[in-house]
């Protein structure tokens, strides 16, 4: 009866367990012999006992989903494009124009995935062009169309002329042919306008230009992904004036130099911030919940005690 009693109270849960030992401790004393409750008859005497208890626990469940919104967003930075301005500077007979040229490297990189940064030694070509000005005489043609008059005599006869003569004397001779008269003919003189070129050497005095070209290789330490390489870019090019030293002449007389300058206007580059934008598309995604349902979960405890200590509460 006590045995019965005592699975009742432990499959029931009418027992409260506490949190923090999660166990309980159960015997009952039958008779004048102690007995207690095998639950479990493989675990040893000594030890423990616990029973699986499956009871059920309401949960609430919903449907999961993902909402995406798609947007396009505007990502602007700031970039610096060459202007140039007009100034004002004296113009000296010395001053020479040298264009300026230089290769920039410019980055490429693959699909690979980035790596570590590569410093490395690249060599970006410089050269300058001066222009050096010669003044010359030079002979050169100086040509014009004329129309000149040609003429030749031609041999014309006069066919009209002598059929007649010849119809008429015919006629008087009564049949006789005569086969060996030729006609008469006449000289004409015939003349057609041909164009004709007519050309005479001019000397002038010309000034030309022969550019000197002189290149460079200018170390520049570069240190980019190890997934890219640098290569040579676009060829930038541009105008700058350069005093030359040279030596002025000076006579005896104590002559002193006199510098010739006159103003003129010349272009100035200038970098000029200028904001450059790009559609960005965007992608804005939240998790949602809908439908709540409640649904019943079965959950298993162990529910354990200790054989000794259930025999000293009897006891006691």
């Amino acid at each position: 009866m006590a045995q019965k009693l005592f699975a009742e109270q432990l499959f029931s849960g009418s027992r409260e367990i506490p949190d923090d030992t999660r166990r309980i401790t159960l015997i009952e004393r039958l008779g004048d012999s102690r007995s207690q409750v095998e639950v479990i008859p493989e675990v040893d005497e000594d030890k423990v006992r616990c029973i699986p208890k499956t009871i059920f626990v309401e949960e609430i469940q919903y449907e999961r989903g993902r909402n995406c919104h798609h947007t396009v967003g505007k990502k602007c930075h700031i970039t610096y494009t060459t202007d140039y301005t007009s100034t004002t500077e004296k113009k000296l007979p010395h001053n020479v124009n040298v264009k300026i040229c230089h290769t920039p490297l410019v980055r490429k990189c693959n699909d690979e995935v980035e790596g570590p940064e590569v410093c490395t030694t690249q060599y970006e070509n410089h050269c300058e062009t001066k222009f050096k000005t010669y003044i010359l005489d030079q002979d050169e043609p100086v040509c014009e169309m004329k129309e000149e008059v040609r003429c030749m005599n031609m041999t014309v006869e006069l066919h009209h002329i002598f059929d007649e003569q010849h119809n008429k004397k015919n006629e008087d001779r009564r049949g006789d042919v005569d086969s060996d008269v030729t006609p008469p003919n006449v000289i004409k003189e015939k003349c057609e306008k041909w164009p004709v070129q007519s050309c005479k050497l001019e000397t002038k005095t010309i000034t030309k230009v022969h550019p000197e070209t002189s290149c460079s290789k200018v170390p520049k330490k570069i240190c980019v992904p190890s997934n890219c390489k640098m290569f040579p870019g676009e060829e930038i090019c541009n105008q700058e004036t350069r005093t030359q030293v040279q030596n002025i002449p000076e006579e005896a007389c104590d002559l002193e130099p006199h510098e010739n300058c006159q103003m003129e206007s010349s272009l100035v580059p200038r970098l000029v911030p200028q904001q450059n934008c790009i559609k960005v598309p965007k992608e804005v995604c939240v998790n949602t919940k809908k439908n709540p349902t409640k649904v019943k979960k079965p959950i298993t405890k162990q529910w354990c005690f200790d054989p000794k200590e259930y025999e000293a509460k009897v006891d006691d």
